[in-house]
């Protein structure tokens, strides 16, 4: 146990507190380390250092790294992040204009809702055309068919992701499509 986990859910008496105070400001004055006044500069604004190198530490990113295993990011999140995802999410919610279209909710400032793309047939368009790369992905018409999208809120949305018991035998989903 460490020195200070004694302290841990114990009161400390007014007298204790104020005795702490008072040694802290004779010890510090005003400038309490860690902390700054509105205005005040950092100890090292406008300061160089004199060789004119670049002096940031270097961390390396990707293939690089020492903790790097290759292909541990899902071909799912991947998707997440491409440019053509982006692109047919926002057009999905601008066709929906960008209301739940199951429950109706749209998104203002008194009620904010997170709303989600949602593919009417699912992602499993990945497994049936045996799609197991980026570049793939990106042929597939069928996983970036704007039809085959839907605007949910989170709420009406994460049932779908859980149960599949919301999709026909076609993996359609049978509460809006109704």
């Amino acid at each position: 146990m460490c020195q200070s986990c004694w302290k841990i859910g114990r009161k400390r008496s007014i007298e204790s507190v104020e005795k702490q105070n008072k040694t802290r400001i004779l010890k510090y004055g005003d400038n309490i380390p860690g902390s700054f006044k509105k205005g005040q500069k950092s100890w090292n604004q406008g300061k160089h250092v004199g060789d004119g190198k670049d002096h940031r530490i270097h961390v390396p990113k990707g293939k690089t790294h020492g903790m790097y295993i290759d292909g541990r990011t899902s071909l799912r999140h991947k998707l997440l992040y491409m440019p053509e995802y982006k692109k047919w999410r926002k057009f999905i919610f601008e066709r929906d204009k960008y209301t739940c279209q199951n429950c109706y909710a749209k998104s203002s400032k008194d009620n904010p809702i997170y709303l989600e793309a949602h593919h009417v047939k699912p992602v499993i368009i990945l497994r049936e055309h045996n799609i197991n790369t980026i570049d793939r992905a990106r042929t597939c018409k069928e996983l970036w068919d704007t039809n085959n999208g839907i605007t949910l809120c989170e709420k009406c949305h994460d049932p779908l992701k859980l149960h599949p018991i919301g999709r026909d035998n076609k993996g359609r989903l049978t509460r809006i499509l109704q």
